[in-house]
C-alpha cells in the first residue's frame, strides 16, 4: 500500500537561528537531522519577518530535501523570537501543514506559557510540556492532535502519570 503521507520534521529555533527542538519522524540518521535542520533554515532565513511580537501567518515553500532527493513541504510562521517550522510530504500540503503550524503554536500557548507570552524562555523553562505536547500532535509522522485545548489536556495528564 503506498504512503498518503507523513510529517517529517517539527524544527522551534530562535529567530537568531538556535536550534531548540528538533524532531524527525522518517530517520534515525543523524547526519540527515542535522542536514535537514541546516537546509530549513537556510532555505527560509530571507523569508523570515524582520519583528514579530505576534503569531505572523504561516508562511509554505517547497524544496527538494537533499536527504533523500524527495521533494516535500514546508510550513514555518514566527512568534516573537521563535520560529515555527513542520515539513511534510503527500496528504500534508500547505494547507494541512498551515493549520499544524498553527496547532503547536495554540498549544504552547497553552501548555508552555499559561496563556502567555510565547517566547525562548518560556518555552525553555517548560522544555518537558513542550516534549509531551508535541508528543500528542504528531504520532510517528501522523497528525493525532490538533485542537489546543486537548493537546494541553492530555499533556497535563501525561505529566501527572510521571509524577506519581
Amino acid at each position: 500500500m503506498a504512503s498518503t503521507g507523513l510529517i517529517h520534521t517539527v524544527l522551534i529555533a530562535t529567530t537568531s537561528g538556535n536550534i531548540l527542538h528538533s524532531h524527525h519522524y522518517d530517520t534515525t540518521n543523524e547526519e540527515h537531522w542535522n542536514r535537514r535542520d541546516r537546509l530549513i533554515l537556510d532555505l527560509t532565513r530571507d523569508m523570515w519577518p524582520r519583528e514579530s511580537s505576534n503569531f505572523t501567518a504561516p508562511t509554505v515553500t517547497s524544496f527538494i530535501d537533499d536527504t533523500d532527493g524527495i521533494s516535500k513541504v514546508l510550513a514555518f510562521s514566527q512568534c516573537n523570537d521563535l520560529m515555527f517550522f513542520v515539513v511534510g510530504s503527500g496528504e500534508y500540503d500547505e494547507m494541512v501543514l498551515s493549520e499544524l503550524v498553527q496547532s503547536i503554536w495554540g498549544a504552547l500557548r497553552i501548555v508552555c506559557c499559561n496563556e502567555g507570552l510565547v517566547n525562548e524562555a518560556n518555552v525553555l523553562k517548560e522544555y518537558r510540556k513542550l516534549i509531551l505536547a508535541l508528543d500528542d500532535i504528531i504520532v510517528g509522522g501522523i497528525t493525532n492532535l490538533i485542537d489546543p485545548d486537548l493537546i494541553s489536556a492530555s499533556a497535563s495528564m501525561s505529566l501527572d502519570k510521571a509524577r506519581k
